[in-house]
């Protein structure tokens, strides 16, 4: 089982933006209506949609699409985007 670490105001703050920006981050996966790139948060509503529909039998299937990152980026990096992993 993991432990709880405690982390002190300035760490807690650097947590929120980075996890911030990683959810703004550009994803090469069309959205399910019009254009060709979204980002990270839009593509986590738009599975949860689809999913929910596929769990309501309004879809006879459900294949879940997976936009790959690298675990780390550098913070001045300008391209913000991940490439589309199905």
């Amino acid at each position: 089982m993991g432990k709880r670490i405690h982390l002190c105001e300035f760490e807690t703050n650097d947590l929120a933006e980075s996890l911030n920006l990683m959810f703004d981050y550009i994803v090469e996966i069309p959205r399910i209506r019009h254009g060709s790139r979204q980002t990270l948060d839009t593509l986590i509503n738009e599975e949860a949609y689809l999913f929910a529909k596929f769990l309501r039998h309004e879809r006879e299937t459900w294949i879940p699409r997976i936009a790959s990152c690298p675990a780390e980026r550098n913070k001045n990096n300008s391209d913000r985007s991940c490439k589309d992993n199905s």
